[in-house]
């Protein structure tokens, strides 16, 4: 059996917690930083530096909203080595109908691009439940 070594940090806090997480209303916030992370198991080694932002929400337990965003964020494995800076994701979901909508921006830059690339959906994705969004 092999065992992962670990190095580096990475911490873990929740920025606030209004209501009550498992009974709407409620908004959660929650940050990860990534220290030089690196984790090596059979050999390889896979390495995470930067930070994450969570969050989730809802007035009526019916209608979510959720975002994952952060400043910048590289993971490093053989052979490539990506970043992510100025990131963000935002969705919304309603339980009920399984309407969603989906946006995201940012730049990615890739040892695989040979550069960066700006991207971001100008007007959301939207879709029913399992359906391709529109």
């Amino acid at each position: 059996m092999l065992k992962a070594v670990n190095n580096g940090g990475m911490s873990l806090s929740i920025g606030a917690l209004t209501g009550n997480f498992l009974e709407p209303p409620f908004d959660l916030s929650i940050t990860v930083t990534l220290n030089n992370l690196t984790i090596t198991e059979g050999g390889e080694t896979v390495s995470g530096d930067g930070d994450l932002s969570l969050s989730l929400g809802t007035t009526d337990g019916v209608s979510f909203t959720g975002s994952i965003s952060g400043n910048s964020l590289v993971i490093s494995m053989p052979g490539n080595s990506a970043t992510l800076i100025n990131y963000q994701l935002t969705s919304t979901v309603n339980e009920t109908t399984g309407a969603y909508t989906r946006a995201i921006s940012g730049t990615v830059e890739s040892s695989q691009l040979a550069g960066f690339v700006v991207f971001s959906t100008p007007v959301p994705f939207q879709g029913v439940g399992s359906n391709y969004p529109l």
